[in-house]
């Protein structure tokens, strides 16, 4: 599979009236460092979510804890494998 590159844009410092724009693109490492760092913050905010919807339900509703932290777990192997 083939992906497409993701484009930026390096706009200076931004304390002039002119556009300064230098388009780039991430090359492949990059791009997997990028990602991987956005999976991570990912996974922090749902285990803060997590962590929120247990101090809300506070046991009310075990069912939907259960499930929900099943699906954490499956996240938190999936991206162990992918390190």
């Amino acid at each position: 599979m083939t992906c497409m590159p993701i484009p930026y844009a390096d706009v200076g410092i931004g304390d002039t009236a002119a556009s300064d724009e230098k388009w780039s693109a991430f090359d492949a490492e990059q791009k997997e460092i990028i990602e991987k760092h956005i999976n991570s913050l990912r996974l922090v905010i749902q285990t803060l979510c997590f962590i929120k919807l247990i101090e809300i339900s506070n046991t009310e509703f075990p069912f939907i804890l259960a499930g929900y932290l099943t699906m954490l777990n499956f996240r938190i192997a999936l991206l162990c494998c992918l390190e």
